[in-house]
């Protein structure tokens, strides 16, 4: 028997009907029939939509039509008649990407460790040099439990959209250098989930973004915790750095007192200035004259310093 082929609709399956073969929904709706007590539940209209659809893509198509109320019943249904599969079939995929991603055999026990265990609600996949992850999150043993998921100090570079599926109170993505662009589905999470996106590669310019949409007054996602990744010239000294600053304002350059060379705050500081959205999307006009402001504070800086 062939698998389902996935919908085209746009709307989100509420039924993971892709992975079940006819004899699976056969099976299902026959639970259906069979039980008075459900389908007495179902309005006639439902009913009949279920009980002609002979062919897989009807069912797979009219299943939208159904009322709120026959989705929950059919969904309860329909998962208890394939449970057994599906655990299956997510079985196979962490398998899988466990058995070809980098280190997921060190995270596939603690996986496991999770799934086995109904009393636990936290999963730590932290430090394990992972650079993806499994795209298992829509079974129910994490939307309906995991509320804290910890992937910090990994490689990460993205993350898969079942995620979005979870119901988490903390996420921690802390130190993940590697990973540069926020999916969609961060920003759907719920409004009470600490979500710490500390020492990840964002640039200014992404950052900049997602604090500009958080601010906004339509804005229902997660309060979210950022930093902004160091320049790519972090190993330039202070005396390097100011020299390419007096190139870019085209103005008399001055001396700064000899110990601030190795101050490293004034280095990481300076160092920034080449990752700020103003200053890379602005043009020479607009570089220059925030060389030069940037200039001033330091010239402020020194003659105060100058004065004590």
């Amino acid at each position: 028997m062939n698998p389902i082929e996935p919908s085209s609709s746009s709307r989100q399956n509420p039924f993971p009907l892709e992975a079940f073969t006819q004899a699976h929904i056969r099976s299902a709706l026959n639970y259906l029939k069979e039980h008075k007590e459900l389908r007495s539940a179902l309005s006639k209209k439902d009913f009949t939509i279920l009980k002609n659809c002979k062919e897989l893509s009807p069912l797979f198509q009219e299943v939208f039509n159904l009322t709120t109320k026959t989705h929950s019943i059919f969904q309860r249904t329909f998962e208890s008649r394939t449970m057994d599969s599906y655990d299956q079939i997510l079985e196979l995929r962490l398998d899988r990407w466990a058995n070809l991603s980098e280190n997921g055999q060190r995270a596939k026990p603690r996986i496991l460790d999770f799934w086995q265990n109904s009393s636990q609600n936290w999963l730590s996949l932290s430090s394990l040099s992972l650079t993806s992850l499994p795209d298992i999150w829509e079974h129910s043993a994490f939307t309906s439990r995991l509320r804290e998921l910890n992937l910090s100090s990994n490689r990460l570079t993205s993350l898969p959209d079942s995620l979005g599926n979870l119901f988490l109170q903390t996420l921690n993505l802390d130190s993940n250098p590697s990973f540069t662009n926020l999916p969609e589905w961060i920003f759907q999470l719920t409004p009470n989930c600490r979500t710490d996106l500390q020492r990840c590669g964002f640039s200014t310019h992404v950052v900049e973004q997602a604090l500009s949409r958080m601010n906004t007054s339509w804005y229902t996602g997660p309060r979210i915790t950022f930093s902004i990744r160091e320049a790519s010239a972090s190993s330039k000294s202070v005396n390097e750095l100011l020299s390419e600053l007096f190139r870019t304002a085209k103005t008399d350059r001055f001396s700064l007192p000899v110990e601030w060379d190795s101050n490293e705050s004034l280095r990481n500081w300076l160092n920034r200035l080449s990752s700020m959205a103003d200053y890379n999307a602005g043009g020479g006009a607009k570089r220059m004259a925030l060389a030069n402001k940037v200039l001033s504070f330091l010239k402020l800086a020194i003659d105060l310093n100058s004065a004590s």
